[in-house]
């Protein structure tokens, strides 16, 4: 699933991507905003999970990064579930991203040794970093459903 593009005469594996659990947790927040839209219910694990043919043990440990994210609220018990925090309207793809996968931040594997040319690549990487975090934080949960 490619979120990002810098470029956009770049195609297939020349776009940033996301990671399997990163796309994941799109797909599920997209899937209990929509149900929300239609009731208050809490969206069970097992619905999204059977929705998307994907684990449910996988989607459990993305949902509660998402909750630790504050991005989701979750209830125990026979009618608990997963809901989301806040409005999709008020929820960016950024909040999101960063409690699965971390932080963006903009590094290199140079070393120390490569002088200018490893420093001005230290730059475009924290460059590319904050490009990523603007266009993320642009994109609401709610143009997703």
């Amino acid at each position: 699933m490619t979120i990002f593009n810098i470029n956009p005469n770049l195609k297939g594996n020349e776009m940033a991507k996301t990671s399997v659990s990163v796309e994941y947790g799109i797909l599920a927040i997209g899937y209990i905003a929509k149900q929300q839209a239609d009731s208050e219910n809490m969206i069970q694990a097992w619905e999204i999970a059977n929705y998307h043919k994907i684990s449910e043990m996988y989607l459990l440990k993305i949902l509660h990064q998402l909750v630790q994210g504050n991005v989701l609220r979750s209830k125990r018990g026979p009618r608990g579930g997963f809901c989301l925090a806040r409005a999709a309207s008020k929820i960016s793809l950024l909040e999101v991203v960063v409690p699965i996968n971390g932080p963006f931040r903009g590094y290199s594997c140079v070393t120390e040794n490569a002088g200018k040319a490893g420093r001005r690549l230290e730059v475009v990487s924290e460059t590319v970093a904050k490009l990523t975090v603007h266009a993320l934080s642009k994109v609401k949960v709610s143009s997703l459903i």
